[in-house]
């Protein structure tokens, strides 16, 4: 077991990278998904139309504590990635993925004859069917809520890692 106080720094860790690699990558997604469907609509956007819904969709993620400038709805402009055709999507496919696999390896450590069978396939198929091949149906969100559910439990364990109980 590592020391209390290592423990925290690798959840707090873990952590931020979860909320980068899905959160994030979401909120990009929903950026470049509306970007497309609005320039589909009307054909061009002007630079001030993308930045503004860049800093809608970066505003949702970071939430009402986090203040965004119209300036900050710019920062789509050197991120090119996220303008490549959804690319961004599957960085929190991918976590969540591994996050849900994880979850059901720690209730039964034989599932980890599954998780090589999938690691196996490659790209012989499609993800879907890959995975009805093991048994998961990646249509069914609850497979998903597993893995938030990891996320979950890493932040109730940082937090009573680092809440000071109240002397007596």
């Amino acid at each position: 077991m590592l020391p209390k106080k290592d423990r925290i720094i690798m959840l707090h860790k873990e952590i931020a990278k979860d909320i980068s690699t899905i959160f994030l990558q979401i909120a990009c997604f929903n950026f470049e998904n509306e970007l497309h469907l609005r320039i589909r609509k009307e054909g061009e956007l002007a630079a001030a139309d993308m930045a503004a819904l860049m800093r809608k969709h970066m505003g949702a993620y970071a939430g009402p504590v986090v203040t965004m400038t119209e300036k900050d709805g710019y920062s789509f402009v050197n991120w090119s990635h996220i303008r490549n055709m959804f690319y961004v999507y599957t960085y929190a496919y991918g976590q969540l993925v591994s996050k849900s696999l994880f979850a059901r390896w720690k209730k039964d450590a034989s599932f980890a004859i599954k998780i090589r069978q999938f690691l196996k396939a490659g790209s012989s198929d499609t993800p879907e069917n890959i995975f009805k091949s093991i048994g998961i149906d990646v249509k069914d969100p609850a497979f998903f809520e597993d893995g938030l559910k990891e996320i979950e439990r890493s932040i109730e364990e940082l937090e009573r890692l680092t809440t000071r109980k109240k002397k007596r």
